[in-house]
């Protein structure tokens, strides 16, 4: 039987329905009881719009993922170690991946080419739970892609996780 371990790609999967929960429990309990402020109240429109935009993202990742697969699986062949997935390793790849999306992240501020994808996550008015879902579709054009090559060439397999 597979494990989250053994399949790092579907650890976003696996916390969506958390993460909608607290979005309908932000809503419930801020919104409806009149303790959100102004700056954080959902509204259809903005919903829409974030749901949108993070439908989008994940299609040109996978558009970027089909076309930089051989790329990646061409640095794999130049990895460092191999890497057998164990809970060890997963809890690993997590956090040398969040390092590198903070270095992405950090680049997406200061760089101005990276800043003209990564505005759009910081355009909305309001401040909630949705609002983590708006993403540019524009950052595999911007590079984010770039950010996970040494996670490969460390050794972890390119499975799904990269993107």
């Amino acid at each position: 039987m597979d494990t989250l371990a053994d399949n790092p790609e579907w650890l976003l999967v696996a916390l969506a329905p958390l993460f909608l929960i607290m979005m309908l429990l932000e809503y419930w309990f801020g919104q409806r009881a009149n303790r959100l402020p102004d700056s954080a109240t959902y509204s259809l429109k903005e919903l829409v719009c974030n749901f949108s935009l993070a439908g989008m993202h994940q299609l040109s990742d996978l558009l970027t993922g089909f076309l930089i697969a051989k790329l990646y699986l061409l640095l794999f062949g130049w990895k460092l170690f191999d890497i057998q997935m164990s809970l060890s390793m997963f809890v690993l790849l997590m956090v040398l991946q969040d390092i590198f999306y903070y270095w992405f992240h950090r680049a997406s501020h200061r760089v101005r080419w990276m800043w003209a994808a990564h505005v759009v996550h910081h355009s909305s008015e309001n401040m909630n739970f949705s609002t983590a879902f708006r993403q540019s579709l524009m950052y595999p054009l911007a590079g984010m892609w770039l950010f996970w090559m040494p996670l490969i060439i460390i050794g972890f397999e390119p499975n799904g996780w990269c993107l």
